[in-house]
């Protein structure tokens, strides 16, 4: 009993590990388009020519529209 309570302990640590790692990855990457947007003259706005590649949803899990 205790055995499982600690392995899900620590499956739970390693999703919020793993979700804080995917936050920091995507600051990065609007970070990279908006200089890229800068570069460009834009105002750092996302543009209407690329498409939206994730969908968010109400409970903090993010849709791939591609699939």
């Amino acid at each position: 009993m205790v055995g499982g309570i600690a392995q899900e302990i620590n499956a739970r640590s390693e999703v919020l590990r793993i979700e804080r790692q995917l936050e920091e990855a995507r600051g990065r990457l609007t970070a990279i388009r908006q200089a890229k947007y800068k570069l460009k003259g834009g105002d750092g706005s996302a543009s209407d020519t690329e498409p939206e590649m994730y969908e968010p949803t109400y409970n903090g899990v993010i849709n791939n529209k591609s699939e």
